[in-house]
């Protein structure tokens, strides 16, 4: 597996991905988007490197995910990965995080963090596979009405 960089030619994977019902149930933004909304976010992310690094996951030259580091000031960062449906089950979750975590290095980044639903096993176990440990600061409250 590799990582390389996303570019617009990477639009139409990557707003499938974006609008997967199971990538949209596992995320904190559920709701689907539209082509255009799709393309004005990949446009900005593209264009401003210093702040996001946008990544595809390619296995034999075909992509098979895609993973992000937004980076804030500080030397911090938050990192965010998605497999394919097409190809979830294989393990490629766990490459993808490693090879992220090899990109945020490369960065100088010191302080790394990722937020998962409590109910998306899958990628808490992708996140604590990378060494990652639950931020127990965080408390998130909810009430109906």
């Amino acid at each position: 597996m590799t990582l390389r960089q996303a570019t617009l030619a990477d639009s139409e994977f990557l707003f499938r991905l974006r609008n997967d019902e199971a990538t949209r149930t596992n995320s904190f933004s559920p709701q689907m988007i539209t082509t255009a909304e799709h393309e004005e976010w990949l446009r900005e992310r593209l264009a401003a490197p210093e702040h996001c690094r946008l990544y595809i996951a390619e296995v034999d030259g075909q992509p098979v995910g895609s993973a992000r580091i937004d980076l804030w000031p500080g030397a911090w960062s938050e990192v965010s990965a998605t497999v394919d449906p097409k190809h979830r089950g294989y393990g490629y979750g766990n490459l993808i995080v490693e090879l992220l975590m090899q990109e945020v290095a490369s960065l100088g980044v010191k302080r790394v963090t990722a937020k998962v639903r409590g109910f998306n096993v899958p990628s808490l176990r992708m996140f604590l596979n990378a060494g990652f440990v639950p931020a127990t600061h965080v408390i998130r409250l909810e009430r109906q009405s």
